[in-house]
């Protein structure tokens, strides 16, 4: 509806309107009155005042039906105008979260729901090509898992938008659609398909259909459809890219680890180290981008090792050195420089005698866990110059003792059991690893 103010304004406007208009007939039925009324002079005709009086009543009447219908045509404009600002205000914000998403599924889910309550159609559905076909991905008021939901590309109405790469507005149905409706036991009265394009290439079609309250699809339906649609493909773009970003930058994660465990240190030290350092900040309560942040350092922490000259010389771990060594190497890759802190604090202990002389709460949490987690498979692991406790043997002289190098809060955590080194498992290399073993691996649980 319109505005209270608008509503207002509208309202005075016609009553002031009103009132000149009858005031400025009243004078004049007045002056007609006082000077051309025949009373005085017997036998006159006085029709001619009264025409006169009656014409001036009539206008008034006209002006008072016109100022009325006029406002009513002024109030629907104003209404929809005000309708069609508020829908371009939640189109705007609906285009917004559609361009802050990251996932490709949650991007098309959004889409669908979006375009669904912004047209008031009863059924969605999200299609996306494969190959020479298109499917069905997601759908709201109808069935996905359905053989009707599998077409040739340039069959139906969806069919032939992907092909052409242009949108169906309320046309008719093909026999194609009205089989598919048929198998899926449903009925189509009007319809809005739409291309998803990636660049000029078209990956996929929204289809809209069955408007509320047996509407059509106007106009203005498909502007935002439309609009809504490229800025999906925008989003589903770069979607796209994180993902095989994100595969690249796993890839040769693993490549690294492989080559540090072979090359530098011993076999499933890195992967060890990435299990107990995100076991132990999971136990401790971090929140996920800390635990994040900490297992690419994890993975990375020993890579300054190969700046040395014999990487396994010196105290336990190697060169201390080699700690800032592998910061300053993160530091110059944009993807892996927010580790360069924690791995620069790797070697660093609580009371003080790292090679910074950071002690205490100098250290981040996440700097003090990676630091013990280290240690411990430094001091653990067969293959380990250093290796010269089992972990049962480490855990009591732990309980007993205490160790006044690391955070006593982290070797309770490790203590009480709840960050499990399963051994069997965090030795192997991460591409050796089951899918489920990977899903915790990488802290995705």
């Amino acid at each position: 509806m319109a505005g209270h103010l608008e509503e207002r304004t509208i309202t005075r406007t016609s009553r002031g309107v009103l009132w000149v208009t009858w005031l400025l007939l009243a004078l004049l039925a007045a002056a007609a009155m006082r000077w051309g009324w025949p009373w005085e002079r017997p036998g006159a005709d006085g029709r001619r005042v009264l025409a006169l009086v009656g014409g001036l009543a009539g206008v008034g009447l006209c002006v008072t039906v016109g100022l009325g219908l006029l406002r009513r045509s002024v109030r629907i404009a104003m209404t929809r105008l005000s309708e069609s600002e508020a829908r371009a205000e939640r189109a705007q914000a609906a285009s917004g979260r559609l361009g802050a998403l990251r996932d490709g599924g949650v991007i098309r889910r959004q889409l669908m729901e979006i375009s669904k309550e912004m047209t008031g159609s009863r059924r969605s559905a999200v299609w996306l090509r494969d190959g020479n076909e298109l499917r069905v991905v997601q759908a709201l008021g109808l069935p996905i898992e359905h053989p009707a939901n599998v077409i040739k590309m340039g069959e139906g109405l969806v069919g032939l938008s992907a092909d052409r790469g242009i949108t169906f507005r309320n046309e008719p149905l093909s026999s194609r659609d009205r089989q598919r409706d048929e198998a899926l036991n449903l009925r189509t009265h009007t319809s809005l398909i739409v291309p998803i394009r990636l660049h000029s290439e078209v990956v996929g079609v929204l289809d809209l259909r069955n408007k509320r309250h047996r509407g059509t699809f106007d106009e203005s339906d498909q502007g935002f459809v439309e609009a809504l649609s490229r800025q999906a493909g925008v989003s589903l773009e770069g979607a796209r890219f994180r993902e095989d970003h994100g595969d690249f930058e796993e890839a040769m994660l693993i490549l690294l680890q492989e080559f540090i465990d072979r090359h530098l240190t011993w076999p499933g030290h890195t992967g060890k180290v990435v299990r107990q350092a995100t076991s132990l900040a999971r136990a401790m309560g971090l929140p996920p981008a800390d635990r994040r942040k900490l297992r690419l350092a994890a993975m990375l922490h020993d890579l300054g090792l190969k700046q040395v000259h014999d990487p396994r010389s010196g105290p336990v771990g190697g060169p201390p050195e080699h700690a800032e060594l592998g910061a300053v190497l993160l530091m110059q890759n944009p993807f892996w420089a927010s580790a360069a802190p924690l791995v620069r604090w790797s070697e660093e202990r609580a009371d003080g005698s790292g090679p910074l002389g950071l002690a205490g709460h100098d250290v981040p949490m996440v700097g003090r866990i990676l630091a013990f987690a280290e240690w411990v498979d430094n001091v653990t692991n067969l293959g380990s110059p250093w290796g010269e406790f089992t972990e049962t043997e480490l855990r009591a002289r732990l309980a007993a003792h205490g160790d006044p190098r690391f955070d006593s809060a982290v070797i309770k955590a490790f203590l009480s059991g709840e960050a499990d080194l399963k051994i069997s498992i965090s030795t192997m290399p991460m591409s050796k690893l089951g899918e489920a073993d990977i899903r915790e691996e990488l802290d995705l649980d």
